[in-house]
């Protein structure tokens, strides 16, 4: 058995060290599958990474069953004593690390960031709700390794329950917006109905009901419009950017708007659209006391646009 420290743990990616110890422990891919919520040939390709760098195979296939390989077996205490270091470690460094959307991310680092007073070592990663739309359960083990997460209430189930909290939900109101140059040169837009011959900026084309724009007058006057987008945005802020140099029509949420201080107009704002419903939520176990500062500031920004 060769000396554990002489192998070359440290090109092996913490996840793929957590994958690995907990195939051995179960001593079952099914099992590791249903763990980390990966299909069969993604923690075979993850095995076969590591069995790359150490050298060795760490699994092997006996009578159709694939089981951590004899070599690799007497590794198991050390991968898990390994693995509490790099978390001791991170712990120690006092990182706060938040999983936010592009939009809201521009949003944060405008308003949020500049209030909290102890900001050192935040580590603010974005994401496009498109990666969510396509890929969610293969980042759902990445997500939960996460501080603070500000997603929509559709994704919760990303969110492990047994390590998350919820600290606030949000309803954010949805406007249609056009630039005031748009506006001029095109046919007034007074009617839902109007969009269907607009220059439109859509969301991904893979949206089961991204391109159904639902508008309510009243209790009893609902109109669904079919819109046929000339340009798919799969990020709202971008989305933003296109609409203020004129270039269509856009669905956004109003704080984004508000707060990007873009010169965008509201339009048909007599109707009412669905809000987009946010959830932020907060690892149960943080024990960073800074991390309450985080949450109170995001919650207070957002409570400002609760009642809008």
């Amino acid at each position: 058995m060769t000396d554990f420290n002489k192998l070359t743990w440290s090109k092996v990616s913490i996840f793929s060290l957590e994958v690995l110890a907990y195939y051995i422990e179960s001593d079952s891919l099914s099992d590791c599958q249903t763990q980390f919520n990966l299909p069969r040939y993604k923690i075979i390709n993850i095995l076969d990474k590591v069995s790359n760098h150490l050298g060795f195979a760490v699994y092997e296939v006996c009578n159709t069953q694939t089981k951590p390989s004899k070599k690799v077996k007497p590794y198991l205490s050390n991968i898990k004593k390994l693995l509490s270091q790099l978390e001791k470690t991170y712990r120690k460094s006092n990182q706060i690390t938040l999983y936010l959307p592009i939009g809201f991310g521009q949003v944060f680092a405008k308003y949020i960031l500049p209030k909290i007073k102890d900001n050192h070592c935040l580590n603010i990663s974005i994401y496009s709700k498109n990666i969510l739309d396509n890929y969610g359960l293969f980042y759902r083990h990445i997500i939960n390794h996460y501080d603070l997460v500000y997603i929509p209430k559709t994704y919760e189930y990303l969110l492990d329950p047994n390590l998350w909290i919820c600290k606030y939900n949000f309803d954010s109101s949805v406007h249609v917006y056009a630039s005031q140059e748009y506006i001029s040169r095109n046919t007034s837009i007074d009617h839902p109905k109007c969009l269907e011959n607009s220059n439109i900026i859509g969301h991904s084309p893979n949206q089961k009901t991204g391109n159904v724009w639902s508008f309510k007058a009243n209790a009893n006057d609902e109109f669904h419009i079919k819109i046929q987008p000339h340009i798919y945005i799969d990020t709202d802020y971008i989305q933003l950017c296109a609409a203020g140099n004129a270039l269509g029509v856009v669905k956004l949420e109003k704080l984004l708007v508000e707060l990007s201080n873009d010169r965008i107009n509201s339009i048909l704002s007599e109707y009412e659209l669905p809000k987009a419903k946010w959830s932020l939520y907060v690892k149960s176990n943080s024990k960073n006391p800074r991390i309450n500062e985080c949450i109170k500031e995001i919650i207070n920004l957002l409570q400002q646009f609760s009642l809008h």
